[in-house]
C-alpha cells in the first residue's frame, strides 16, 4: 500500500467544532505512524485486521471501504465540494478509539482525505 496527502482536506472546521487540519503531535504520533505501518503491509493484509477483544465485544473490521451514502450529510456535501462525487466509496482507517484516516482506495495507493479524532462522521451512537 502507498499513500499521500496530496488530496487532504484541512480547511476550516466541521459544525461539531473539530477543527480538519492535525496538529504536529497528531502527524508524527498517530496519522504519520499508522500510514508508515499500513505501508509495509499489502491491501489483502490490510483487509483482514480486525479489532475487538474478549468473550463479548464482536470482531469487526479493523480498516474497511465506506459507502459515502451512509456518511453524515455534512461529510457528503464536503466530499462533492473537494469534487470527489466520482468516487461513491470512500475508505476509513481505524486509528484506535474513536479516531479514523478517511480517504480514498485507487489500486495500490490510498489519498488521505480526513483525519477525524470523534468518529462523527460516520457516527455510531
Amino acid at each position: 500500500m502507498t499513500w499521500c496527502t496530496a488530496i487532504t482536506d484541512i480547511e476550516d472546521e466541521w459544525s461539531w467544532g473539530e477543527h480538519r487540519h492535525w496538529s504536529d503531535e497528531e502527524w508524527e504520533g498517530e496519522i504519520l505512524r499508522e500510514m508508515v505501518s499500513l505501508s509495509e503491509l499489502t491491501w489483502s493484509e490490510i483487509s483482514r485486521m480486525e479489532t475487538g477483544e474478549g468473550k463479548k465485544r464482536k470482531r469487526r473490521k479493523r480498516h474497511h471501504p465506506q459507502e459515502i451514502s451512509s456518511i453524515t450529510q455534512e461529510a457528503r456535501k464536503r466530499w462533492n465540494e473537494l469534487d470527489l462525487n466520482q468516487f461513491d466509496t470512500a475508505y476509513r482507517f481505524r486509528l484506535g478509539g474513536t479516531k479514523r484516516i478517511w480517504g480514498i482506495q485507487y489500486g495500490s495507493h490510498f489519498y488521505m482525505v480526513w483525519y477525524e479524532r470523534n468518529h462523527l462522521i460516520y457516527p455510531t451512537s
